[in-house]
């Protein structure tokens, strides 16, 4: 495993299927400076900056998996400006001014580049904010110094009480409930702005209690919101939980560890609180805060979007 994320052998091109004079090309030039990238590693621990530009321009891809991820990326861009145009037509400016235009060296191509807000729930906002954030830990991981993180790091998800009604509206009375159940859950209504911060304090407690009483330290901290219509619901709601990441210290004992999820149950009930095991994938823990269509304004109407970017507006997540 190099810094880079890979051994150097894998950055080459599969020689079993029919090569392209082109292809056959790059391979000529991959193998070139395959054994200079294999000393440059040996000789220098962390790869310098230029290095690791040189060494990923000219990447070859497959083309499957090119028109793959630019249809994946044509309709993030769909879904963006769909959301764009809704805030747009409630007051929200969503753009930025620019006039930087992106040029295809090879194509002539020639594209203005397209500036929108920093806005969290917009997919290319989320996806470009994501990406720092997973190679970060994919990094970290990789390290030889984090052999245990990356042996024994572990995944738990909390979820925050009842679902909040898009648009801020308290919970209606459901079908054969009581009054008094009713106006308990009337009683413990959230703004969405408000659970938000609620759950990350409740967290930050956690997470010192889980470092100070057993040595386990949580080292992430994922907020996400799932937005469907629930049950026989007549509207949407919206349920918010978190992801977090945490490793235990070795030579933990089982009863610590026992003593530890049930702490956690305890903090934030039993149905609520759930560890995943061991993390396998980091894309399981960094993810979008929604996905990308599930928050649909024709679906939420254009007043729903407004209300969630009113809630969600300079919130940490």
């Amino acid at each position: 495993m190099s810094a880079l994320g890979g051994d150097p052998a894998e950055l080459l091109v599969d020689y079993t299927r029919p090569v392209h004079p082109v292809d056959a090309i790059v391979d000529q030039v991959r193998k070139a400076w395959l054994e200079e990238y294999r000393l440059y590693l040996e000789k220098n621990r962390y790869p310098s900056q230029e290095f690791v530009a040189e060494v990923n321009t000219g990447r070859h891809m497959d083309f499957a998996r090119w028109c793959e991820l630019k249809a994946r990326n044509v309709l993030l861009d769909d879904q963006t400006e769909a959301l764009m145009a809704s805030l747009e037509r409630t007051g929200v400016h969503t753009r930025g001014e620019s006039d930087v235009m992106v040029i295809g060296l090879l194509t002539g191509a020639q594209e203005p580049l397209n500036i929108c807000r920093n806005i969290c729930f917009l997919p290319s906002v989320a996806q470009r904010e994501r990406g720092p954030m997973l190679n970060e830990l994919r990094c970290f991981l990789a390290l030889e110094e984090h052999a245990w993180q990356r042996n024994f790091m572990r995944m738990a998800v909390v979820t925050f009480g009842e679902p909040i009604r898009v648009g801020g509206l308290p919970p209606p009375r459901r079908e054969g409930e009581t009054c008094e159940a009713w106006r308990k859950r009337e009683s413990e209504y959230f703004e969405l702005r408000t659970a938000i911060g609620k759950l990350s304090r409740s967290i930050s407690r956690f997470a010192q209690w889980a470092w100070e009483t057993f040595g386990i330290d949580v080292v992430f901290r994922g907020i996400e919101f799932t937005v469907k219509q629930r049950n026989e619901d007549a509207f949407f709601s919206v349920h918010l939980h978190a992801n977090l990441l945490y490793t235990p210290p070795p030579g933990l004992s089982k009863k610590k560890w026992a003593a530890f999820l049930a702490g956690g149950r305890r903090y934030f009930g039993d149905n609520w609180w759930k560890d995943c095991g061991k993390l396998k994938n980091p894309n399981e823990a960094i993810k979008y805060p929604f996905k990308p269509g599930e928050f649909d304004p024709l679906l939420v109407g254009d007043p729903g979007v407004r209300w969630m970017y009113e809630q969600t507006f300079g919130v940490p997540m």
